[in-house]
């Protein structure tokens, strides 16, 4: 199996996808950055092939939003004229802020497609699972969690008191990468079929 990670989605960022309808559809695009809403999957060692899982954190339980397998990774401003429809002439050479406005004027909603935080990571997916919001890891399985850093032993989720995680802290500002057991549940509960380079 490939690498497989967790990103703490925010509730704001989990409110869009709502309110924009994207529920049942596939995720896309994922971001990454520098800002701790959206932590960098570069700098965690994330590369194509491997699964990203957005989760957020509700009513004392961790929802896994998908699971994301990443394509490839690309530049914002190629991402906002391939996939979001603005013209070259409007985009190149111009900074983030000012591309970012240019998306923001967009009239369609655009859910999980949006881009957020600085220093702006696109990574293009190549298949996902619908997004959910009713999938929630089982109060009997939230200890068994386990990230296995690149340095260091393998940790689990903190502040967890009869199967309800009481502060998000150990989610937070990091792309976490999963040990291969926790990996496979994550897997499981959403659908999403074994994976291999």
């Amino acid at each position: 199996m490939n690498s497989a990670y967790t990103v703490l989605w925010t509730k704001a960022r989990y409110d869009g996808l709502c309110n924009d309808g994207d529920e049942g559809k596939s995720i896309t695009v994922l971001f990454g950055g520098i800002h701790q809403s959206a932590p960098s999957l570069v700098h965690a060692g994330s590369a194509a092939g491997d699964v990203v899982f957005p989760v957020v954190v509700h009513a004392e339980a961790v929802h896994i939003i998908s699971g994301a397998v990443i394509k490839e990774f690309i530049e914002l401003n190629r991402y906002a004229v391939e996939y979001l429809g603005l013209k070259r002439k409007d985009v190149e050479g111009r900074p983030e802020y000012e591309v970012m406005k240019l998306i923001a004027s967009l009239a369609t909603p655009l859910g999980h497609r949006r881009p957020y935080g600085c220093d702006i990571e696109v990574a293009l997916v190549e298949r996902s699972t619908p997004i959910r919001f009713d999938v929630a890891i089982p109060p009997e399985d939230l200890g068994s969690v386990t990230f296995c850093p690149r340095k260091g032993p393998p940790v689990g989720l903190r502040h967890i008191e009869g199967g309800k995680l009481k502060s998000s802290v150990s989610l937070q500002g990091n792309i976490r990468r999963l040990c291969p057991e926790s990996a496979r549940l994550f897997c499981g509960l959403v659908g999403l079929q074994p994976f291999a380079r």
